[in-house]
Order: structure tokens, then C-alpha cells, then sequence
């Protein structure tokens, strides 16, 4: 079985919005999740946070309903398995005291701590070296696109 993989919404827009940095790790990411050929999981906001994203840079509204239905059939035939909020959401709330993160960065690391593995993304806050090394302590390997593909895509 492969290392599990926690995605963040940062990475999975880069999915659906051309053009954007690391573009070229991200869709070999995504091919990989299509293909099952790592475990993936997200936190269960993952969608709602992409579509936001994809919103507030201007993306047509057509190809966002496009965008929906492919993480609804991601989720539906089990490509990517989403944790539930109820599950992290008080670990959450230690992050955000212990760490000082944004309620949405929490989540996703908490899912990261619960489902173990490697958490990809591309959010700062979430690289920062402090972050980093905390999840690094309790198991996860926290990287970015070009992290990923270097160590394990």
C-alpha cells in the first residue's frame, strides 16, 4: 500500500486553473489520484475551499460546475476519501492555539496528524519551518508540490 496523502485545496486547484506555479507536479499528482495509484484523502471543506478559491480569481462559472462534478465523482467512486470535520476539529482547535493557524489551515493538518502520511500543499502558512518540524514530530511529512514529486512521485 502506498504512503497516504492528504491534499490541500491549494494543490487541488492547480488541478483546474491553468497557468498557475507547479502546474506540471500538480496534474502528475492529480494522474496519480485518478489512476489510484497513491491513497489520497481530504479534509472534508477541501471542495467548498476550492471552489471559493477558483471564485476569487475569476473563474468562469461554467467550468467551476465542471470542477464540482469531478470532486463529487472523485469522492463518489472513492478516488480521494474525505475525513469528516467532526473528526480533527478539536485537534484543530489545539493548532490553532498551539500554532497560531488559521481555522482552515488547522483543519487541513489535522486531518494530515489524523490520516498520517505526507500532507501536500502549497500554502505558506502550512511550510512555515515550525509547522514543519510539529508534524514532522507526530509522523507527518508536511511538502509542497516539488517536495512530493522529489521524494515520492
Amino acid at each position: 500500500m502506498s504512503t497516504p496523502v492528504v491534499l490541500d485545496s491549494s494543490v487541488v486547484v492547480k488541478w483546474f486553473k491553468a497557468g498557475e506555479e507547479r502546474e506540471g507536479e500538480a496534474l502528475l499528482l492529480k494522474s496519480k489520484v485518478l489512476n489510484m495509484e497513491v491513497s489520497a484523502f481530504i479534509p472534508e471543506i477541501l471542495p467548498l475551499e476550492v471552489i471559493r478559491a477558483l471564485q476569487k480569481a475569476s473563474y468562469p462559472k461554467e467550468k467551476m460546475e465542471k470542477a464540482i462534478v469531478v470532486m463529487r465523482m472523485l469522492e463518489h467512486h472513492h478516488v480521494w476519501k474525505a475525513i469528516p470535520l467532526s473528526g480533527v476539529r478539536w485537534r484543530g482547535i489545539e493548532l490553532v492555539m498551539e500554532l497560531g493557524l488559521y481555522a482552515s489551515d488547522a483543519i487541513v493538518l489535522s486531518t494530515g496528524l489524523e490520516v498520517g502520511g505526507v500532507l501536500i500543499t502549497e500554502d505558506h502558512h502550512l511550510l512555515k519551518e515550525r509547522v514543519v518540524r510539529y508534524a514532522g514530530e507526530r509522523g507527518l511529512d508536511v511538502v509542497d508540490l516539488k517536495g512530493w514529486k522529489e521524494r515520492y512521485g
